[in-house]
């Protein structure tokens, strides 16, 4: 019987094969040679007495199947092969480096401010390369497809892009619809323009600003939009239905911003500085939140509210 009590702890052994079978080249031959029997694998000098044992562990995980005496990658493993390394690229980075019992430890006994290691060096350049592709790379193009309905088609917008998407954005818009933009990093002060954009965009940068630093934004932001603007929001929030938002609450812990974790707690803010619609969408494929608002009195069309 199984018991979640003895399965929870050992799950760091799937962890382990997968990335085994990655650093080994199983993954690879396997997929190149369209299938192999262990004792082709014994050519290339590996053990297939041990190379068994890893190969049915995997075929029980669903990774791999056997016919008629090869081992292959499975047809549903083979579809997302290619994601699931660029993931597994991510992962194994803070499997080994930010979520480590030592890293969660380190974080709970923080003194505020945070005394993490990651606030104290952030990531390395390789490590932000890794996470900004898995990050931006499809996940803009299908917010982009959620925006544009929102936009009018009819003229050139003004667009601000804050944060830490870095222009992302911007370049996914400007393919269907004519875009001037400004783009702002997180750690830049914007500079004070009173009815200037169409647009604010604003992705997976609220978790790093404080409520004070937070209120002072988008009221800033409130005062830049022209008449009928429109402030977006992009982020994962969390929810405690999926094993990824929960997993989030790892990176947040050890790595990520600790700030506006809640969709109500930030919608409330928003009301709080001025914005009197807030609309709301969910994007389940991607698990990303957008928040819609626009400031009293302007007309918005929102799809439902928070």
């Amino acid at each position: 019987m199984k018991s979640r009590w003895i399965d929870d702890p050992i799950l760091y052994k799937k962890s382990a094969a997968l990335f085994a079978a990655i650093d080994s080249g199983l993954f690879t031959v396997l997929r190149e040679q369209k299938g192999l029997t262990l004792y082709a694998l014994k050519d290339l000098g590996w053990n297939p007495d041990y190379t068994l044992l890893l190969c049915l562990y995997l075929e029980g995980e669903g990774y791999l199947q056997k016919k008629d005496g090869k081992w292959s990658l499975s047809d549903a493993f083979e579809k997302k092969y290619h994601s699931f390394m660029l993931t597994c690229k991510h992962e194994r980075n803070l499997y080994e480096r930010w979520i480590t019992p030592q890293e969660i430890t380190k974080a709970v006994r923080a003194v505020y401010p945070d005394s993490r290691t990651y606030d104290q060096k952030g990531f390395r350049v390789d490590e932000k390369a890794v996470y900004d592709a898995l990050m931006y790379t499809d996940t803009t193009d299908i917010i982009a497809l959620y925006l544009l309905r929102k936009l009018p088609a009819n003229r050139p917008l003004k667009l601000l892009e804050y944060g830490r998407s870095k222009g992302r954005m911007t370049e996914k818009l400007a393919k269907k619809i004519a875009v001037h933009n400004t783009i702002c990093e997180q750690t830049q002060e914007i500079e004070f323009l009173k009815d200037s954009f169409d647009v604010i965009f604003m992705m997976n940068t609220v978790h790093y600003l404080s409520a004070e630093a937070f209120s002072k934004r988008i009221t800033e932001m409130k005062q830049m939009l022209k008449k009928g603007g429109l402030l977006c929001i992009a982020d994962v929030f969390y929810q405690n239905d999926t094993v990824f938002h929960s997993t989030v609450l790892l990176d947040w812990l050890t790595h990520g911003g600790i700030h506006h974790l809640f969709l109500d707690q930030t919608c409330k803010e928003l009301r709080a500085c001025g914005y009197g619609e807030i609309g709301h969408q969910f994007i389940e494929n991607i698990f990303i939140h957008l928040i819609y608002a626009y400031p009293s009195g302007a007309s918005g069309q929102v799809a439902s509210l928070c």
